[in-house]
């Protein structure tokens, strides 16, 4: 059970003790709704279609095609994305799936335009199917800040995502004109998400430089499972510690000139300390702060754990989230740190950013 008292959630959890008497234990965990003004950081994965048109040569993740039926009913996601904002959830991540295939998006972010609010949307896209009443939903809404996020990986084709790399330009500016009907400022606009992989670790800067003349903002990430390899690299997410040490230097060029935003910036500092081999987490706020919602439901604490498919929390479909979210607050991570906790050390740095203003 979770009660709304001023800027505390209280959560009420059954233990048992060392007789097996069963007891009600309260935990109080700081509340700040984004509806509010005050700052505060919470991250929601939202893979809202099980859905996808693509089969992008990294996914890994089984998808249903395009003519299959949602798993995940219309009212559940209103519900909790209406559930997530009044726990204090500030970011919001849709994904899939394919995004772009999911209907009724004026209704999705229903609860993002009743009224101002502080949330900050993105939805990530493999740009290959133009939705307009998916953009016209996410820029007219009434969050602090809504994205577009286009997955590229290159400019040139072949790729990874067998996209048709002129063609997703093309389309990119078309949102990108589109936003100017809703905002005049950067709040509402088109960014771009790139994935470091084998095919692309020596041409990912100048994406980035091709973009950023564009007044297109990137975020880069590395494929998972990253995989330093001694001999030759045979697959998509393996290196050797020669290649890791080029992408650091690619990207330590890219900060000399001031074209890697704060996640980049992150990224460039985990990706040292793996070199290093001092990679360390040491608050992991998986299930507290940052939450994943697979695309048949199911409630996961992170990325590993949602890899892993033995420990979900709950499903939205037959539960409400705030009733999940406060059997979350019991999670303790139980793997030792592995490559895919590069979402959570990212996820925990962006909450210290948010929180210092």
């Amino acid at each position: 059970m979770i009660s709304k008292r001023n800027s505390t959630r209280r959560w009420t959890k059954s233990c048992q003790n060392e007789k097996g008497e069963v007891f009600s234990k309260i935990i109080n965990i700081p509340k700040v709704s984004c509806l509010g003004k005050s700052i505060n950081f919470g991250w929601l994965d939202f893979k809202i279609t099980n859905r996808c048109n693509n089969c992008c040569t990294y996914c890994g993740v089984e998808q249903d095609p395009p003519t299959a039926q949602e798993k995940i009913p219309i009212e559940a996601i209103i519900q909790t994305n209406k559930a997530a904002m009044e726990l204090g959830f500030t970011f919001f991540a849709f994904l899939g799936g394919e995004p772009s295939l999911r209907q009724n998006w004026n209704a999705i972010f229903k609860p993002f335009t009743e009224k101002r609010n502080n949330c900050h949307l993105l939805v990530i896209t493999n740009m290959k199917h133009f939705n307009e009443d998916l953009y016209r939903a996410l820029f007219g809404s009434k969050a602090a800040s809504a994205y577009l996020v286009a997955s590229i990986d290159r400019l040139t084709m072949p790729n990874y995502k067998y996209q048709n790399s002129q063609q997703v330009l093309s389309d990119l500016w078309k949102i990108q004109d589109l936003t100017q009907a809703y905002s005049s400022d950067d709040h509402r606009n088109i960014q771009v998400h790139s994935v470091i992989t084998r095919e692309n670790f020596t041409e990912f800067p100048t994406l980035v430089e091709f973009f950023w003349k564009r007044h297109v903002s990137v975020s880069l990430a590395m494929v998972e499972p990253l995989k330093i390899v001694d001999g030759s690299p045979q697959y998509y997410n393996e290196f050797t510690k020669d290649e890791l040490g080029h992408i650091i230097q690619h990207m330590r060029n890219l900060q000399q000139k001031n074209m890697l935003k704060f996640p980049n910036q992150i990224l460039l500092e985990y990706l040292e300390q793996h070199q290093a081999g001092i990679l360390q987490i040491k608050h992991c706020l998986a299930g507290k702060e940052h939450v994943i919602i697979e695309s048949d439901g199911q409630v996961y604490p992170c990325l590993t754990e949602s890899y892993r498919r033995g420990l979900s929390f709950g499903n939205i479909i037959h539960e409400e989230f705030n009733e999940i979210y406060g059997k979350l607050q019991g999670f303790t991570c139980r793997h030792p740190l592995t490559d895919t906790c590069w979402d959570h050390y990212l996820w925990n740095r962006l909450g210290e950013h948010v929180r210092r203003g």
